[in-house]
Parts: structure tokens; C-alpha cells; sequence
């Protein structure tokens, strides 16, 4: 039977309940034997993003539960992050016994490697390379003969882990697809990973110039209502060039957020999405009328233009706050 425990892991809970690891180390080396008889070593996986859980086929405990959950974060993961299920019982799971147990979960069999080897070896490496926890039972019965972790862990391409999760919390779990993507965007682009604090700071410097060019219309300071309205403009069209730049590097970032908070945020994002598309067009249709001179048409407009606009810039610094605190 599998125990959900691990052995000497200095963790820290978070507060979206994902366990972290810092500057833990790297994976000891190791030699092992993958479903199809090849050898598979560190080196192979160096370069590599790689998540790793540890499981045997013969396990009535949690073992299905986990490789159903890796299978899962096969669909979800990007192909360039490679799987990794270790087994606990390398006597009995031999490569064709994984392969078969591979086959039954839809493993790709280039991405998702299944490793075997030498007891004394495979044990080692759990023990000493992932400082976590295996040992057998001394059951009888061959579906409770090994305790093991029910532990995920991720590790980067230098061979670092970097995190833990849950393997019975699919939310918990699921943060790795998060995860893989900061610690790739930080590694690979260290400035972009900054833009979602710019992209805030920039969404409410423009709501700071919104409110200022209404207060000095009222007061019928017109040269200054025109600076503080272009202002705004220009820091919206470097909010829109901030923003694809990070999510062409970052792609999509899910929100982890559950129940009431989570409906909510989805309502913020979808109204602030639909609303920020209308805001250019509807901003320089009203600049256009206000250096034309036509007035009467520009203040038509404008009683649409800024409460959208104030609305898009607000919600842009609630929905930064949502989804990276």
C-alpha cells in the first residue's frame, strides 16, 4: 500500500496549498532502464524540464490515481517537458510489465519515459537523489508490499528540483503547469518575467491620468485635459505592447484561485477582455474628434470612451493582483 509521506524534504507551504522547494539541489546521477530496454541516464534528460513521480504496477493503493494524474499532465504540460514514472518494485516491473502498464494510460512513449533497474540503485536514487521516502511493507500481498510517496517533483534542465506537489490534489498537482512556465520564462527571459508588475503599474498610471484629465476638464483647464488624455493613450499602447510581449513568451497563465473567487475573477477577466478590444478604436476616435475641433461629437463619445477605458484600467490591476498573489 502506498503512504503519502516523504523523508528529510525542508518544504514550505504556500498559500495556494503548492509545497515549494528552494535552491533544494540537483538529482544524483543515475543509470536506469526505460520501457522499451534502452538505457536512460541524467544525461539525457539534462537540458530538459522533467516531472517525476514514483509508482509500481502492481500497487492497489494510489499508484493508478498518480498515473492517471501524469497522463493528465501529459495533455497539459507542453511536449517539451518530459515525464518521468519511477518504479518501486524494479524486480517485478521489468520493461515489458511497464510497457504494458504504460500502454494502458495512453503514455507517449518518446516523452513519457517508464525506468527500471537495480534495486540498490533505483532505491538510491529516490532515497538520496529525491530525499524521499520507499521501503517495503512486508506484506503479503503484492498490492501492499512497498510504502512510497505519493509526491510529484519537478525539475529543471540543470537537474534542480524545483518543487513538489500533491499527487492525490489535482489542483495542487496542476500548479506545475504554472510553475514550469515561470521557472522557464525566468531561466530563459529574466526581464519578461517582470512585465506583469509593469503591466500593472502601467494599467493604473493610465487610471491616475484618466481621473486627473476629468477633474481638469470640469475645471475647464482644456490644455492640460489634452496632455493628460494623450498621456494616457500613449501608456495604454505601451500597456498593449507589454502585454503580448508577455504572453507571447509566457503563453497562458491559469488562475488557481477555487469557488466564489474564482467565478469572479473569470467575470472580471472576460468583461475586461471584451471591453479592452473596444477601447482603442473608441480612443482614437475620440482624440480625432477633439484635435478636429468637432467638440460636440467628442464629448458624445467620450461619455463612452472613459468609463470603459477607467474600467479596463482598473480591472487590469485587480486581475494582476488575482492571478500572481
Amino acid at each position: 500500500m502506498g503512504w503519502f509521506f516523504s523523508l528529510n524534504i525542508p518544504l514550505s507551504a504556500q498559500t495556494n496549498n503548492t509545497v515549494k522547494i528552494d535552491d533544494y539541489g540537483t538529482v544524483s546521477d543515475f543509470t536506469l532502464t526505460d520501457r522499451s530496454g534502452r538505457t536512460v541516464s541524467k544525461k539525457d534528460l539534462q537540458g530538459q524540464f522533467w516531472i517525476a513521480d514514483f509508482i509500481f504496477t502492481r500497487c492497489s493503493g494510489p499508484c493508478p490515481l498518480l498515473t492517471n494524474r501524469m497522463a493528465l499532465l501529459q495533455k497539459e504540460l507542453p511536449k517539451e517537458v518530459r515525464l518521468v514514472s519511477i518504479t518501486v518494485d524494479p524486480e517485478y516491473d521489468t520493461p515489458n510489465v511497464l510497457s504494458w502498464y504504460a500502454e494502458r494510460y495512453g503514455a507517449d512513449r518518446e516523452r513519457w519515459l517508464f525506468l527500471t533497474g537495480q534495486k540498490k540503485e533505483v532505491y538510491s536514487l529516490i532515497r538520496q537523489g529525491f530525499h524521499i521516502g520507499v521501503e517495503e511493507s512486508g506484506s503479503a500481498d503484492p498490492g501492499n508490499a512497498f510504502i512510497h510517496s505519493t509526491l510529484f517533483a519537478l525539475v529543471d534542465p540543470q537537474g534542480v528540483i524545483r518543487a513538489i506537489y500533491h499527487g492525490d490534489d489535482w489542483e495542487d498537482l496542476r500548479q506545475a503547469v504554472r510553475d514550469y512556465k515561470m521557472i522557464a520564462l525566468k531561466q530563459n527571459h529574466p526581464i519578461v518575467v517582470h512585465l506583469p508588475w509593469v503591466n500593472a503599474a502601467l494599467n493604473a498610471t493610465c487610471c491616475l491620468f484618466l481621473l486627473t484629465g476629468l477633474q481638469l476638464i470640469r475645471a475647464r483647464n482644456i490644455t492640460l485635459h489634452k496632455a493628460c488624455m494623450l498621456t494616457a493613450f500613449l501608456i495604454s499602447i505601451a500597456f498593449l505592447v507589454s502585454y503580448l510581449t508577455y504572453h507571447y513568451y509566457a503563453g497562458s497563465i491559469p488562475y488557481q484561485g477555487q469557488g466564489p473567487m474564482r467565478d469572479l475573477y473569470f467575470f472580471i477577466l472576460i468583461s475586461h477582455t471584451i471591453l479592452a478590444a473596444i477601447v482603442p478604436p473608441l480612443a482614437l476616435v475620440t482624440l480625432y474628434q477633439a484635435w478636429k475641433a468637432n467638440f460636440q461629437k467628442h464629448v458624445r463619445i467620450a461619455h463612452w470612451t472613459f468609463p470603459i477605458w477607467l474600467y479596463v484600467s482598473v480591472t487590469g490591476v485587480v486581475i494582476y493582483g488575482m492571478l500572481y498573489h
